[in-house]
C-alpha cells in the first residue's frame, strides 16, 4: 500500500509492501478445486437435491434436466407436497426427520413416472449443516429390471418340474434344483462338488460317455436318454438334453443339463409294444381264422346249394309241395348263411383297418337301379310295391363303390324283410352343402323309439334271444355306420312301432 505525509515543506511517500503469494496460491487452488468439484458434479449421473427442515427444496443438481421429475423451477423453493406425489413425499418427509435426529446417513427405495413410464430410485440422504440435508438419488429402474428377470428366471429354474443341473467345465456340480432332490434321492449339499457319474448305473459303455464329453466341449448340444441309478439303488430312465454356457466372447464357462424322468412313459412304451405286439398276433390270429371259415364253410355251402338247385331243377315235376318248400327252405338258409359270413368278414376288415378304401366319382343312379333288379325278386315274393323316385338330375357322388353299395344293399335288405304288406320306396334327391340324398323307406313293422339310439350297435336287436321272429345277426346297421362314417356320409333314422321306418343316408356329391 501507498501513503503521503508532509513533512518539513516537503511531501514523502510511504510504502508498505505485503507478500499474498499463499494467499493467491490458495485462490487458484479453490478456484481448481471448485472446477474439479464442478466436474465431477457433471460426470456423476446422480440426482442430487438439498432440502431443509422444513421439507422445502433449497438447491438440486443433475447431469442433465431429463432426469428430473419437473424442471427446477417447479420444485426449488417449493414443499416437498407441492412437487412429489403423496407416498414419495410422505417417505421423503419420513427420512428426512431421521436424518436430522440422527445424524446418520439413511438409505430407502421408492418410484415414480417419469415420461409416462415406472422409474425406480434408490436415495441416500446425509445431514449438512444448518439443518439441511442432501439427498443423492440414483435410478436403479435397469437394476430393478435386472433383478425381476432374474428372480423369474431363479424361479423358473427352481420350480422346474424338470431336473436341472449345472457343472463347471470339468463336470462337477455346482447347483442342482429341487426336482434333482426329488428324483434322484441326493440333497443339494450331497450333489455339490460331485461329478454327475455318481448317478451311473454301469449300463452305458465308456464310448456312449465319451461321445457326450467330445459332442458338450466341442460347444455343440447333446440329447439322449441315460439309464441312471438312484441314491437308494434304484434304476430310473432319464430323457436328458445338456448345452455348454459360454461367456461373451464365446468361451465354454458351464454345462447345464435339462433332464425328464422318463421311467413310467419308458415302462408305458414297453407295455404299448407288448399289447400291440398281442393284438397284431390276435388280429394275425382272427384274419387267418375267419378266411379259414369263410373257406370251409363257404366251399361246402355253395356246393350243397348248387347240387340242391340241380336236384331241384331236374324233379321239380315230380316232388311233392312239401318237398319243394324243403328245397326253397334249404336255399335260403344256405344264403343266410353265406350273407352272417359276408356281414362278420366285413366288419372284421373295418376294425382291424384292413379295409381297402378307394374314393372314386360314382353314379349312385346307376348302383340304385343295380340294387333294384337284384331286390325285386324278394320284393314280388311277398306282394310288395318296390320303386324308385328321382328327384333330382344330380347322380355323381365320391366315395367307395363296394362300401356305398353296401349301405344301401342292406338298407333295402332289411326294408323288404321287415316289411309284410305295402312298399318299400328309394329317393334320390339333392339338398344343401353339396349333399345327395338316398332315402329307404317302408310300410314294415318299425322300430320302438327306445330301441333307436342302439340301433347302429354290433350285435344289436330288438328282439333277442331264439324266440325272435326275424332272421340277422345284429351286425348289417353298424356295418353301414362304419360304412358312411368311411366315406363321410350322414345317416339318420325316422321310425315308430307299427308304422314303418325311414333312412336317410347323405352323401358328398362329386364336384
Amino acid at each position: 500500500s501507498l501513503a503521503s505525509t508532509y513533512i518539513h515543506d516537503q511531501w514523502h511517500s510511504v510504502g508498505i509492501i505485503r507478500d499474498i503469494t499463499e494467499r493467491k496460491q490458495a485462490e487458484e487452488e479453490l478456484r481448481k478445486s471448485n472446477q474439479m468439484n464442478q466436474s465431477i458434479l457433471k460426470a456423476i449421473p446422480d440426482l442430487m437435491f438439498v432440502i431443509d427442515k422444513n421439507y422445502v427444496f433449497r438447491n438440486y443438481h443433475s447431469s442433465s434436466d431429463k432426469e428430473l421429475y419437473a424442471p427446477p423451477e417447479v420444485f426449488l423453493g417449493k414443499h416437498v407436497d407441492e412437487v412429489l406425489p403423496h407416498e414419495v413425499a410422505a417417505l421423503t418427509k419420513e427420512n428426512i426427520d431421521k436424518v436430522l435426529q440422527t445424524g446418520e446417513m439413511s438409505v430407502y427405495e421408492y418410484q415414480i413416472e417419469l415420461a409416462g413410464k415406472t422409474r425406480f430410485y434408490e436415495s441416500r440422504m446425509v445431514f449438512q449443516e444448518d439443518n439441511l440435508v442432501l439427498t443423492v438419488n440414483r435410478d436403479i429402474t435397469e437394476r430393478k429390471h435386472d433383478e425381476l428377470e432374474i428372480k423369474k428366471l431363479s424361479n423358473a429354474i427352481v420350480q422346474s418340474p424338470v431336473t436341472i443341473v449345472i457343472t463347471n467345465i470339468n463336470g462337477d456340480i455346482e447347483y442342482v434344483n429341487p426336482k434333482f432332490t426329488e428324483v434322484t434321492g441326493y440333497s443339494s449339499d450331497e450333489a455339490f462338488g460331485q461329478n454327475p457319474r455318481v448317478l451311473k448305473s454301469g449300463e452305458h459303455s465308456e464310448e456312449f460317455y465319451k461321445n457326450l464329453w467330445e459332442t458338450i466341449s466341442s460347444g455343440n448340444i447333446w440329447a439322449g436318454e441315460f439309464h441312471n441309478k438312484k441314491k437308494n439303488g434304484e434304476l430310473f430312465w432319464e430323457s436328458t438334453i445338456i448345452s455348454p454356457v459360454k461367456d461373451n466372447e464365446g468361451n465354454i464357462t458351464h454345462y447345464i443339463a435339462v433332464k425328464e424322468d422318463i421311467t413310467e412313459k419308458k415302462k408305458m412304451i414297453e407295455e404299448l409294444v407288448v399289447a400291440k405286439e398281442k393284438a397284431e398276433s390276435a388280429t394275425k390270429l382272427k384274419t387267418e381264422f375267419l378266411a379259414q371259415i369263410s373257406h370251409e364253410i363257404r366251399t361246402p355251402i355253395n356246393a350243397i346249394l348248387s347240387y340242391a338247385g340241380l336236384m331241384k331243377s331236374e324233379l321239380e315235376d315230380k316232388i311233392d309241395e312239401d318237398l319243394k318248400y324243403g328245397f326253397i327252405s334249404m336255399d335260403n338258409a344256405g344264403r343266410r348263411i353265406i350273407r352272417t359270413i359276408d356281414l362278420i368278414l366285413n366288419m372284421s376288415e373295418v376294425q382291424i383297418g384292413s379295409y381297402d378304401y378307394h374314393s372314386q366319382k360314382l353314379d349312385i343312379e346307376k348302383i340304385i337301379y343295380r340294387l333294384k333288379m337284384q331286390f325285386q325278386p324278394m320284393a314280388d315274393t311277398k306282394r310288395l310295391k318296390f320303386s324308385f323316385e328321382k328327384k333330382t338330375d344330380d347322380i355323381w357322388i365320391l366315395g367307395d363303390e363296394y362300401s356305398v353299395e353296401q349301405i344301401l344293399s342292406n338298407l333295402i335288405d332289411n326294408a323288404i324283410k321287415f316289411t309284410k304288406e305295402g312298399y318299400v320306396l328309394i329317393t334320390l334327391d339333392s339338398i344343401a352343402n353339396n349333399r345327395l340324398q338316398v332315402v329307404v323307406s317302408d310300410s314294415g313293422i318299425g322300430i320302438d323309439e327306445k330301441y333307436v339310439p342302439h340301433l347302429f350297435e354290433p350285435f344289436s336287436q330288438e328282439e333277442q334271444g331264439y324266440t325272435r321272429r326275424y332272421e340277422g345277426n345284429g351286425l348289417g346297421l353298424a356295418l353301414i355306420k362304419e360304412y358312411c362314417q368311411m366315406n363321410g356320409a350322414s345317416i339318420k333314422v325316422i321310425s315308430k312301432k307299427g308304422n314303418g321306418s325311414t333312412f336317410i343316408v347323405s352323401f358328398q356329391k362329386y364336384i
